[in-house]
């Protein structure tokens, strides 16, 4: 977990340090992505390895979300930053690559948690009905038939 001072030195503005500085500066950024990683890493043991009643209470709709709306923002900054480059295909390559990647990843997810009789309905026996590009839409159907339902 981020301590206060953590958080406070994240949000302050500051000037990226040059290669020759050394010091307090680079070590606080060091320690910040390291711990970064590590609780990363920590939720990934946690999403693959908790008992699924506490796997419900810890990762909720609300907490991912919020995550995935991090990124989102995250994101909108760098295209606001690469605005006016009409040269690149993407303006942030491997956040680009993120993107792609956790939606198909989620897309996988979302497959398994189909009823057998959705999956027949939407894949068909053993070969697809509808396009790879549709099977977001029909999941997207799938969720507010659900979420209608429950209302």
């Amino acid at each position: 977990m981020l301590t206060s001072k953590e958080r406070e030195w994240i949000l302050s503005e500051r000037a990226r340090y040059t290669r020759e500085e050394t010091g307090s500066k680079r070590l606080k950024d060091y320690k910040i992505r390291n711990k970064a990683k590590a609780m990363i890493k920590d939720l990934s043991f946690m999403a693959k390895e908790l008992a699924p009643d506490q796997h419900r209470q810890v990762f909720t709709r609300e907490t991912l979300l919020e995550l995935a709306e991090a990124f989102h923002a995250y994101s909108t900054k760098e295209k606001e930053r690469f605005k006016g480059d009409n040269d690149a295909i993407v303006c942030n390559k491997e956040l680009f690559y993120l993107g792609v990647e956790m939606s198909n990843s989620l897309l996988s997810m979302a497959r398994n948690l189909v009823s057998e009789r959705y999956y027949r309905l939407i894949w068909g026996m053993g070969r697809r009905l509808l396009p790879q590009e549709k099977e977001t839409d029909a999941l997207t159907r799938i969720y507010y038939e659900i979420k209608y339902a429950e209302t």
